[in-house]
């Protein structure tokens, strides 16, 4: 026990040379300094993709719905240089959008679903068969999602051309439309919706600060739907 005691004290009585003090010094400095800048370097990009957000409306295209999404695109592909129509809802032939320009039409399936869902291959099988009965020249798949892997293989081989969430954005930033989506879903009206309970229309509502599809019929008709059930799809 003695020995122990005396080995202790030893070593107490040691003391670091003066340089290997100060490098032991500066390695700290060196690991702190790193932290800090690396939390500053965080922050610098959660700001930027928040002042690309908003800048590209994308918070406002999450909250349109399938048509209002078809109505934008029309906005953004008019200033490429194309004439675009929206197909009939029935039998569109997995086609939504046409775009033509003096040598070139393109078929667009717009998907207009919540941002953390992603589109299957089926929105790109059906916009290759569509595109044939079109005649189009190129075929597209528009979303402010993104794309399972599946979907991105398939679309590699049929030569479908794929724009996700990322891409819209760049596009929308780059081009700079002449109308924000904030615009187009104020002065475009929702496509109708149905209750399935007694078929009378439904109402976009708000309580808690959260969104929701009540039915006209209430309180008769009880029937809600969250936000994101209709606009998914």
């Amino acid at each position: 026990m003695s020995n122990n005691v005396e080995v202790k004290e030893m070593f107490q009585d040691v003391e670091l040379p003066a340089s290997l003090q100060n490098f032991a010094y500066g390695m700290l400095a060196l690991v702190f300094l790193i932290l800090v800048l690396g939390v500053a370097f965080q922050m610098l990009q959660h700001y930027k993709r928040e002042s690309k957000l908003a800048k590209s409306g994308m918070k406002d295209i999450d909250k349109m719905d399938g048509f209002q999404f078809e109505e934008y695109l029309k906005v953004i592909f008019k200033k490429l240089g194309y004439r675009s129509t929206v197909t009939k809802k029935s039998g569109d032939f997995g086609v939504d959008l046409l775009l033509k320009s003096e040598n070139k039409t393109i078929a667009i399936q717009a998907k207009r679903y919540g941002f953390k869902n992603k589109v299957s291959l089926k929105a790109v099988q059906e916009v290759y068969a569509g595109g044939t009965y079109y005649l189009a020249d190129e075929r597209w798949v528009v979303t402010n999602a993104f794309f399972t892997k599946s979907a991105l293989e398939l679309a590699k081989a049929c030569n479908v051309r794929l724009v996700n969430r990322h891409e819209l954005q760049e596009l929308i930033l780059k081009l700079k439309p002449e109308k924000t989506p904030k615009q187009v879903r104020s002065e475009v009206s929702p496509e109708e919706k149905v209750c399935p309970e007694c078929k009378s229309k439904l109402k976009l509502r708000t309580k808690n600060n959260s969104e929701f599809y009540g039915c006209s019929n209430y309180p008769v008709c009880n029937y809600t739907a969250s936000f994101t059930i209709f606009h998914s799809m």
